[in-house]
């Protein structure tokens, strides 16, 4: 049963962090700010975010992916401090670290996954 779970873990975190970047682009910064920033970087940021959650979906950008949602929920991290204010990044904070943590998890994993397949190509070629 571990070793399953073991296994299926990986693509777990890949499937949250879609669901996390959809989720993102579902909306952007308090309602409440008084000084919002201009819609076309609210919709610019949310098209990133549906283009990253597609992304992770496929293997061969799945690495990119992941580190373009690292930046962007660091970027968004910032921006509801600096813009929406205290209050709203103390609300929004455990989703963003959350997606943070699914993201560079599968960020490192398949960077890993990656580097194993290539040393794996490059042994047998050296044969």
């Amino acid at each position: 049963m571990l070793e399953k779970i073991k296994k299926n873990l990986p693509m777990f975190f890949v499937v949250l962090m879609a669901i996390g970047q959809f989720l993102c682009a579902t909306g952007s910064g308090h309602p409440d700010t008084p000084e919002p920033l201009p819609d076309w970087i609210n919709n610019t940021t949310n098209a990133i975010n549906i283009v990253i959650g597609v992304m992770v979906l496929i293997p061969r950008t799945r690495v990119l992916a992941a580190g373009l949602s690292v930046v962007v929920t660091v970027a968004s991290m910032v921006t509801n401090y600096l813009v929406d204010g205290h209050a709203y990044f103390l609300q929004v904070l455990p989703f963003s670290l959350v997606l943070l943590g699914v993201s560079l998890y599968v960020s490192v994993h398949y960077m890993r996954v990656r580097a194993a397949s290539v040393e794996n190509r490059a042994f047998w070629l050296r044969r």
